[in-house]
């Protein structure tokens, strides 16, 4: 049996503390220093941590730097212009850009007073009351305009939509032809080349903030584009959106050309969320009109 090895050996320096460290008490720590200066631009008095004579107040240096930053901000507001005009033109006819409600022959007294009053839903349009005591526009989000052809219905939108648009409201406006085209496209399931641009525009009628759809009733009528249709009334009215309209048609027509199917649902959800009127209709009395004359107008 072998031995157990001995226990290992500490050094002597082990067994003993290091000796103690004296603490010494750190110096105080010097407090910044305030200085008294003359603004060099105004002549103000004032203080701060910078030493000599020549630091400016902090008006005097936010309007340098204002004034450093201006050009960048011009060219930044020049360009927004440039694209929002751009824009404008992508979404206006060519024939639509230059009416003016003011004057346009074609416009009836109603379609005039539309385009120079009419504004989205809140406290302003509300405030315009008709002879009745209740608003104008009612409490619908959206507007619908029908009557017959050459009276200025789709100018008249146009002129809306161009205040909204230049008021940074995002808008979109597309031809019931167009849209009836783009719902066949996907109904009948085209090469995704052909139905990609339609389903976009689909979506985009969808969910875009402010919608004119103009022409209500030109378009084919076929059961996949009255299910188009509804799905986007349905769409619009549930997610609050507004929707301004065009037709010839009265609601019992438009009724008999959507279809039994659809129609119902269609001409009831246009009229729970468009307050509708006549080209034809008398405008609201003066009282009503001068209730609050200071809705925005058309540029």
């Amino acid at each position: 049996m072998t031995a157990a090895p001995p226990p290992p050996r500490l050094p002597s320096s082990a067994l003993t503390l290091p000796p103690a460290v004296s603490i010494t008490q750190a110096p105080p720590v010097e407090l910044l220093e305030m200085h008294e200066h003359q603004c060099p631009e105004c002549g103000k008095t004032h203080t701060s941590l910078f030493r000599g004579t020549s630091a400016m107040c902090p008006d005097c240096t936010e309007k340098l730097r204002i004034a450093a930053l201006q050009p960048e901000a011009e060219k930044a507001q020049a360009e927004s212009q440039e694209s929002r005009l751009k824009a404008w033109f992508d979404l206006c006819p060519p024939d639509y850009r230059s009416t003016n409600w003011r004057d346009h022959a074609e416009l009836s007294p109603m379609c005039r007073w539309l385009a120079k009053h009419w504004w989205l839903a809140g406290a302003e349009r509300d405030a315009k009351l008709g002879p009745d005591g209740k608003p104008v526009f009612g409490h619908q989000r959206g507007l619908g305009l029908w009557g017959p052809t050459g009276r200025g219905k789709t100018r008249a939108m146009y002129a809306i939509i161009k205040r909204l648009h230049f008021a940074g409201v995002r808008c979109h406006a597309v031809q019931a032809i167009h849209f009836a085209e783009a719902a066949m496209l996907i109904a009948e399931r085209a090469p995704w080349s052909v139905r990609e641009g339609a389903v976009d525009l689909i979506r985009r009628c969808q969910t875009v903030p402010v919608l004119l759809f103009d022409d209500l009733g030109k378009e084919n009528s076929t059961p996949a584009v009255a299910k188009a249709m509804h799905d986007l009334v349905e769409v619009r009215k549930a997610h609050q959106r507004t929707l301004l309209w065009t037709s010839e048609r009265t609601a019992d027509e438009l009724a008999q050309f959507l279809g039994v199917n659809f129609a119902d649902g269609i001409v009831r959800r246009i009229g729970e969320i468009t307050r509708v009127f006549h080209t034809e209709d008398p405008i609201p009395t003066a009282a009503a009109v001068t209730s609050n004359p200071d809705l925005p107008e058309s540029p």
